[in-house]
């Protein structure tokens, strides 16, 4: 039987494999957040494509968000990506 938190660690993994995805987390790796324009200007990546892989990297736990006024800022969640490394090795 394979436990919740290997189930967990593969959806990150799937999740991260995406090329864009991973631009996304390796952008906001050591930043404490970042708006999304910033964002897309930074990667260079179409605003409904941006929006569907922040969603899904939201939903799967990694990313955190907050809105300030019009602008909504990107974090990465502190657990999931050492979870899922840790688990690697």
């Amino acid at each position: 039987m394979i436990d919740s938190k290997t189930d967990q660690v593969a959806e990150i993994l799937k999740t991260i494999g995406h090329p864009n995805r991973m631009r996304i987390v390796l952008a906001l790796a050591g930043q404490s957040h970042m708006r999304v324009a910033t964002l897309q200007e930074q990667l260079q990546i179409e605003p409904s494509l941006l929006s569907h892989h922040l969603t899904k990297l939201k939903d799967t736990g990694i990313l955190a968000s907050k809105r300030q006024g019009k602008d909504i800022n990107y974090s990465l969640l502190d657990a999931a990506l050492p979870l899922a490394l840790k688990a690697l090795l």
